[in-house]
Formats: C-alpha cells, structure tokens, sequence
C-alpha cells in the first residue's frame, strides 16, 4: 500500500487533501465549542452589568414601595433572581410579583404572570412566607378554585443576625446559589390561554453585587443579581449530542471533495506524465487535448510543439541516416571494386611486362632465337601497344570511378551515332567476311554524354566481331519503344556460358578461360560499358538468343 500511494500522485493528494480538511473542520469545530461559551458568557455578563447600573439608576429615582414593576420586568426581561439586603446584611422582602427568573416552561410559550401569595406578617422578625408546593387548578364556569401548600420559607433561610453580620460577600452569594437550586418556586399562573407547568431546574452560573439607594431613603441596601448560563449549556450539549453524525459528515464530505480535487488536478499530469513517457519511446503518434489556459494547458501545446518537432527531425535524421548508410555502402562497394581493379591491373600488367622485358633482355644479349631483332622488336611494340591501350582504358575507369566526375550532357541523334560507330568498323567486318544488317529507325533523339555512350557502343560491336567466327551475321537495331531508346547489337555462330553470364560485366573478366591476347582482350570492355551505362541509368543486358549473343540498352 505504502508502495503504491509513493507512485501515485494522485493517491498522494487525495490522502493529504483529506486529512488537511478534516484537521480544519476539527479545528474549527473545537474552536467553536471552545470559546462559543466563553464568547458568550462574556457578553451575558457585560450586558447584564450594564442592565443592572441602568436598573440601580431607576431605582434611585423611585420610592421603595414602589420599585415592584422595575424588579418584575428585570427579572422577567434577563432570566435571574434578585436579592436586596440591608446595611446588617439581613434579606429584606423587596417589592414586586415576580420572586425568581430561574423558569422553564413545558409545552406552548406564551406569556407568563407569576403571582407569589404573602402570608401575614405576625412580627417585624419573621420574613414573610412564601407560596410554595404544587398548584393544581380547575375551572367550574367563571370561578378558579385553585389550592395552594404553604411552607414557610423562614425555616430553610433565616439566620441571626450576628451569623449574618459575619458573612462576607462570597458566602453570601453561595448561600444565595443554594437557595436558588435547592428551592423550588411554585405559584400560580394567570394564563387566558395555556396553563404551563413551571419548574425551576437552572443553577447560578453568576452574580453581581451593587449598592443601591431608593429616592426618599437614605437607606443603602446591597443588591445581588444572580444568574446562569443555561442556553449556552444547552447549545454545548446540542453540539456534544451531534458530534458522532457530525464526524461521520466531515469525514464523509472530505473524502469526496479529495476524491473530486484530486481528479481535477491529477487527471491532466498524469495525461502529461504518460505522454512523456510516449515520447521517451519515441512514439509520436499522439495529440494532447487539453483545452485549458492555465499553465497546464500552455504545457500541453508546447509538448505537442515538441513532439512535432522531435518527429520532423527525428524522421529527417533518420532519411539522412538511411541516405548517409546508402553513401556509406556505396562507398565502401566502390573501395573494394577499387582494390580488386587495381589487383587486377597490376595482375594485367605484369604478364605483358614481363613479356617485353624477356624479348628485350634476348635480344641484348643475342640469346638464341631473339637473335632475330626486327622480329621480336616488331612484337614488343605491339605489347606495348598493347598495354598502352590498358592503361587508357585503366585511366577512363578511374576517371569515371572519381566522386566528381561528371558525364557531359547533350541533345543528340541516337540512330546517326550507331551507323557511325558500326562502319568504323567496316574493315574488321571485311577481314571476317561478316554479313552485317542495319535496322535503325530515324529521328531517335537522345539525351547523354555523346562521346561516352560512343565509346561503349564501340566496345560492344568490338566484343560482337571479336568473339564471332568468320562469315558470322551482326544485327545491329535502334528503335523507340516505351518512351525509351533501345540499341540492340546480335552476333550468331557463338553463345555464352550460363555460369559466365552474372559476372560477364566484371573488371578483366573473360569468357576465354586461356587469356590468351590474340583470342581476348583486356577484360575491361564490359566493364566500361557497364559503367557508362549506369552513369546514364539506363538499362541493360547480355543473352543467349536462338541465333548467338545479344546485348541490348535502353535510355
């Protein structure tokens, strides 16, 4: 797993992206829950510290016995208790209705008119009693027959007043604290429309001290607010009970925004990414498709720049490759055609050599029959005729063999150049009593190196005479067919051997197997045509026919 999420980047920020907001919806929730109450009892406790300086304010400018309504409406308005002592710090029974705030009503709200019964007082000492137990009410027509129990309340709160001198201000209010939350109030309710059943069940959270004065005294009295925080408790407890289906939320809508985030921002790098790899493998058969213009979408179109770029060169190099290996081939078939015509020649120049240089060293020295000089000085010439007739052959090869050269080329009259080169040849045609036909079509233009294609032709209807017996035919044709020239040249009474035919147009080669110079040639006429011929890309070929040998070209 662990493996798996290090390659996966969209593992990866699906993993962080949902702890990150389920740590922030953590936080915050704590935070909430943290300083919610404090935030919120702060303010209850400043407000009411304002409220309380505004009620001792109204209270100074109002007599004593009337100050019933402004406690009623404090209490009824801010949700507390109050309680007024005297200078000993004895608890004097202030004015009003309404003896406590602390009041939670059970089904419908509506207004509620809280009425406390005083019973007699029977001396200055015993505070008065307070209505107190349960209130149960029924209506028979207009009347309300209502029940009240009776507890007298100076049993549960009154202390001497030596105890109560001793007390300071925070046993005061504890003891106030007690009173409010072991005390039940009960009384009855005056409610045209819903009779709610009203218990007290909150505890003091807070109080505040404040000396108060009423107008026509000059009596000062300690006032005490007491309070509790109750609906903060309860929006705690209201977010306590929700936490678990809360968590389950969080979790639940973190997990799906990851998930969604992730995609969104993954999906076009990992496109990317096995793009990249695409490449890498140089393929290149691909178009990234993002349609954004963020910066993913400026990477997308320059990877698609790249690509076509690495494409195009990359298929350029290959062709210059592919050329460069061809040059390369070429080149090295040239170097060894190179070295075994060069091995040829010198092979080919030694024996004539050495065949002058033996006439010449007898006749010297006047060795038997080389006594004969103008005989044997006769056939050294024609050796060297003979050689020098090699080596011109040799220096055409070389020269068309050079990696510059090239042929001249000109416009000429194909048919008129074959008749030429045949009747050069008219005396050798005598001397062998050959029967020669023509067959050479008019206006056959051509274009090519004329001097060269002359030497080649010459070369083949020397080859046709020479290796024909006497009163031999020769057919030699020119004619267009196919959009080409053909030249075809046909001596009868000889064929070639098949096994000779694939390497007849190799360096010195010959069909003769003796070599001997009065019956073959030097082996470089073929090969010179072939050459030519090639250097014009035209096609040839050498045959048996029916009738003898015949070699055919096309330009």
């Amino acid at each position: 797993m662990i493996k798996r999420i290090r390659g996966s980047l969209t593992l990866k920020i699906f993993l962080i992206t949902s702890l990150i907001l389920i740590c922030v919806c953590g936080v915050t929730y704590g935070f909430i829950a943290y300083f919610m109450p404090q935030t919120y009892t702060y303010g209850i406790s400043e407000d009411m510290d304002k409220k309380t300086d505004a009620l001792v304010a109204d209270l100074e400018n109002i007599k004593f016995e009337d100050s019933g309504p402004l406690f009623d409406d404090f209490i009824v308005n801010n949700t507390v208790d109050l309680q007024l002592l005297d200078a000993d710090g004895n608890e004097i029974q202030r004015p009003g209705s309404v003896q406590s705030g602390f009041v939670e009503t059970i089904g419908k709200q509506s207004m509620l008119s809280i009425t406390i019964n005083e019973k007699e007082q029977n001396s200055a000492a015993d505070a008065s009693s307070i209505a107190v137990g349960s209130m149960h009410s029924a209506t028979t027509g207009n009347e309300a027959i209502e029940t009240v129990e009776v507890i007298d309340r100076s049993a549960v709160k009154k202390e001497s007043s030596e105890e109560t001198e001793e007390k300071s201000d925070d046993n005061l209010l504890a003891y106030s604290n007690a009173l409010a939350t072991n005390t039940d109030i009960y009384g009855f309710i005056e409610n045209p429309v819903d009779i709610s059943v009203m218990t007290t069940s909150a505890s003091v959270d807070y109080g505040m001290q404040k000396p108060v004065t009423f107008s026509g005294s000059d009596k000062e009295y300690e006032l005490y607010v007491l309070g509790a925080y109750r609906f903060v408790n309860q929006a705690v407890e209201a977010m306590n009970k929700i936490l678990p289906w809360l968590i389950v939320v969080i979790v639940f809508i973190s997990t799906l925004t990851a998930y969604l985030y992730s995609r969104y921002i993954t999906r076009p790098v990992v496109r990317l990414s096995k793009i990249s790899k695409k490449m890498s493998d140089l393929e290149f058969n691909w178009i990234c498709d993002e349609k954004r213009n963020d910066e993913i979408g400026v990477l997308s179109s320059s990877l698609n720049e790249l690509s076509q770029k690495l494409s195009t060169a990359l298929s350029e190099l290959k062709s210059a490759n592919e050329s460069l290996q061809k040059d390369i081939e070429t080149e090295r078939k040239l170097e060894q055609k190179r070295l075994e015509f060069f091995s040829a020649v010198s092979h080919e120049l030694k024996t004539p050599i050495t065949v002058m240089k033996g006439q010449l060293e007898g006749m010297m020295y006047q060795v038997g029959i080389y006594k004969n000089r103008d005989k044997y000085l006769a056939r050294s010439y024609s050796v060297a005729c003979t050689m020098e007739d090699m080596v011109q052959e040799i220096l055409t090869v070389s020269r068309m063999e050079a990696s510059g050269f090239m042929p001249q080329m000109e416009e000429f009259n194909l048919g008129n150049m074959v008749k030429d080169c045949a009747h050069r040849q008219d005396d050798l045609f005598i001397q062998k009593d050959m029967e020669v036909s023509y067959h050479i079509s008019n206006d056959l233009y051509a274009r090519g190196d004329k001097k060269l294609l002359q030497k080649a032709l010459n070369n083949i209807i020397s080859n046709a005479i020479h290796y024909s017996p006497d009163g031999a035919k020769i057919q030699i044709e020119a004619y267009k067919e196919d959009q080409k020239l053909t030249v075809r040249v046909e001596n009868s009474g000889v064929h070639l051997d098949e096994a000779a035919v694939p390497r007849i147009f190799e360096a010195f080669f010959r069909v003769e197997k003796s070599r001997n110079r009065n019956t073959g040639g030097s082996g470089l006429g073929l090969y010179i045509v072939k050459m030519i011929l090639e250097l014009h890309k035209a096609d040839y070929r050498i045959e048996n026919t029916f009738n003898g040998v015949a070699f055919t070209f096309s330009i």
